[in-house]
């Protein structure tokens, strides 16, 4: 069986792009792609509403092209720079969903254009829709060092000695950094941090 890490095989890809293989900058696309499914599912399963109005696929649609235009004018030197630009296209249709839906700070609370067809029972709570904006939001304002942990390892679920070589930094760094970052973001958001 294949031992290969994501951060080895993004690696291997962005180095086949840099010598010519255009298929490499379509099997990135596969890797951002999966890691955008994840999280997308994982952010509209508590949101029923939002769901009945983007199907998980649709969004990642999305995420996907964003990511590809991106692609097309920005080559990636290495897998740290490519891990920065997919993180930021997966936060930013993250971000528009929630925004879209429940407007800056959740405080549209249901959407307006909600199908007729939703029942009562698919309760929606605005504080949580808020938490997810702000945690998106508050990730984006982290410091640079702290920004790209967070990135790494919760939006790539990359394990942190992972995190420690695509870096290149000890893994004692990735723990310190992630600490902090964890600490500032549940400060942010008041405490709580969004399922995960």
């Amino acid at each position: 069986m294949d031992e290969t890490t994501v951060s080895e095989r993004v690696s291997a890809l962005v180095v086949r792009w840099h010598a010519g293989e255009e298929t490499a900058r379509e099997e990135l696309m596969e890797v951002a792609r999966d890691r955008l499914y994840a999280l997308t599912h994982r952010m509209l399963r508590g949101f029923p509403r939002v769901r009945a109005m983007e199907e998980t696929d649709d969004v990642v649609q999305n995420a996907t092209l964003r990511l590809w235009k991106s692609l097309s004018d920005v080559q990636p030197a290495n897998a740290r720079e490519f891990f920065g630009l997919s993180t930021t296209q997966i936060r930013r249709e993250l971000l528009d969903l929630s925004r879209h839906h429940f407007g800056r700070k959740g405080e549209r609370g249901v959407p307006a254009e909600a199908p007729s067809h939703v029942g009562a029972s698919h309760t929606l709570d605005p504080s949580r829709v808020a938490v997810w904006t702000e945690f998106h939001e508050a990730v984006a304002a982290l410091p640079d060092d702290e920004n790209e942990v967070v990135s790494l390892l919760w939006y790539q679920e990359l394990t942190q000695p992972e995190a420690a070589e695509i870096v290149g930094v000890d893994p004692s760094t990735i723990k310190r950094r992630w600490r902090a970052a964890r600490r500032k973001l549940a400060r942010t958001l008041g405490g709580s941090l969004p399922d995960a």
